[in-house]
C-alpha cells in the first residue's frame, strides 16, 4: 500500500508543469535555508570519485567469477560494474613482472550535479583555489550535459517517443550549451582555461536502461542540481556568479521537469519488475547524494559562489528526497 501511494504521488509529480517544479524547487530552498539558520555547521558539498580496479581471472582458475578469452570489454563492464560512469580495460602489475588483466571502473559523485551522459570522462582539477575548481568543474559538467541531452534525444527517438519529448530534449541541449558558454566566460575572466568535454561513444540503451539512466541522472541528480542552482542564485556574493545562476536555475528546473515526463512515458511501457528496479535505483541514487557532505576547504570561497555549507546542503537534499517521495 505504501509503495502504491508513493507511485501515485510520483505520477502526479511526473505530469507537473515547468512552473510547478520551479515553485517546488523554490519552496525546498526557502524552507531548508530557514530551518538551518542559527545552526553551527561547517563544510560544503564537493565532488569525489569512487574508483575500483577489478581483476579478471581466467575461467579455469577455479573462481566462479572467471572470464573467458572471447568476452569483450563491453560485456565484462556490463557484468562487473554496470552502474559505474566509466569502464575501461587495464592491467595489474605483479612482482614477478607479469600483469593480470583487469577493469578500471569509476563512478563520479557530485553535489547537485546535472544530467551526465554515459561514456563521459571526468577531468582532474588541479586548480589552485576552490573558486577556480568550481568554475572548471561546473563549466565542464554543463558542457557534457549538452551531449547528455543529444544522446537522450537519440535514445528517445530509437524507442519511438513522442515528438514533444524529442523537441524538449533538443531545446535542453541548446540551453546547456548556453550555460557552458556563460560559465566558461566566468572562468576566462578569472584567467582559467576550461577543457572541452570528452564523451565516448556508447550503444543505444534498452528501454529499461534508458529508464534507469533518466531516473538517476534526471529525476534525482538534475532535479537536485536545480535546487542547488536556485540556492546559489540567491546566496552567491559574487555578482557575476549570482547573475549566471539566476539565468541557469530556471532552465535546470525545466530540464528536471522533462526528466519526469520522460520517466512517466517510459514507466508505462515497462513490466512491474522493471519498474521496481528503476524505483530502487532512484532511491539508492538519492541516498548516495545525501551522504556526500564533506569538509569545506575555504568558507569564504563558498560564500562567494553561494555554495551551501554541509548543514544546509543536507537539509536541501533531505527536503528534496521527502518532497519527491524518494524514501
Amino acid at each position: 500500500m505504501v509503495e502504491q501511494q508513493g507511485r501515485l504521488f510520483s505520477g502526479l509529480l511526473f505530469t507537473m508543469k515547468n512552473t510547478k517544479l520551479i515553485q517546488l524547487v523554490a519552496m525546498i530552498v526557502a524552507s531548508s535555508t530557514l530551518g538551518a539558520k542559527g545552526l553551527a555547521c561547517i563544510g560544503s558539498c564537493r565532488d569525489y570519485s569512487d574508483q575500483r580496479v577489478i581483476p579478471l581471472l581466467p575461467a579455469n582458475s577455479g573462481d566462479q567469477g572467471g572470464t573467458t578469452p572471447t568476452e569483450t570489454t563491453e560485456t565484462l563492464c556490463a557484468q562487473h560494474c554496470p552502474r559505474m560512469d566509466s569502464c575501461k580495460a587495464t592491467t595489474i602489475a605483479q612482482p614477478d613482472g607479469t600483469a593480470i588483466p583487469a577493469l578500471e571502473c569509476v563512478s563520479h559523485h557530485t553535489c547537485g550535479a546535472g544530467r551526465r551522459p554515459a561514456g563521459m570522462e571526468m577531468i582532474e582539477s588541479n586548480q589552485p583555489s576552490v573558486i577556480a575548481q568550481w568554475l572548471v568543474q561546473s563549466a565542464y559538467l554543463e558542457a557534457v550535459s549538452v551531449d547528455a541531452f543529444r544522446l537522450l534525444r537519440r535514445d528517445l527517438r530509437a524507442h519511438r517517443a513522442p515528438r514533444s519529448l524529442l523537441r524538449q530534449a533538443s531545446r535542453a541541449a541548446r540551453e546547456e550549451k548556453r550555460h557552458a558558454r556563460r560559465l566558461r566566460a566566468l572562468a576566462k575572466r578569472a584567467g582559467i582555461d576550461c577543457p572541452r568535454p570528452v564523451v565516448n561513444a556508447t550503444r543505444p540503451p534498452t528501454l529499461e536502461e534508458l529508464a534507469l539512466q533518466n531516473a538517476t541522472e534526471g529525476c534525482v541528480r538534475e532535479t537536485l542540481g536545480a535546487v542547488f542552482a536556485q540556492y546559489q542564485a540567491h546566496h552567491a556574493q559574487d555578482c557575476d556568479v549570482r547573475a549566471a545562476m539566476k539565468s541557469i536555475a530556471p532552465d535546470e528546473a525545466h530540464h528536471a521537469a522533462l526528466a519526469y515526463r520522460v520517466h512517466s512515458w517510459i514507466m508505462r511501457r515497462l513490466p512491474v519488475a522493471a519498474q521496481e528496479r528503476v524505483a530502487r535505483a532512484r532511491r539508492q541514487c538519492a541516498d548516495e547524494l545525501l551522504r556526500n557532505a564533506a569538509p569545506s576547504l575555504d568558507s569564504s570561497a563558498n560564500k562567494s559562489l553561494g555554495l551551501p555549507d554541509a548543514c544546509v546542503a543536507n537539509r536541501l537534499t533531505a527536503a528534496f528526497i521527502e518532497r519527491c517521495r524518494l524514501t
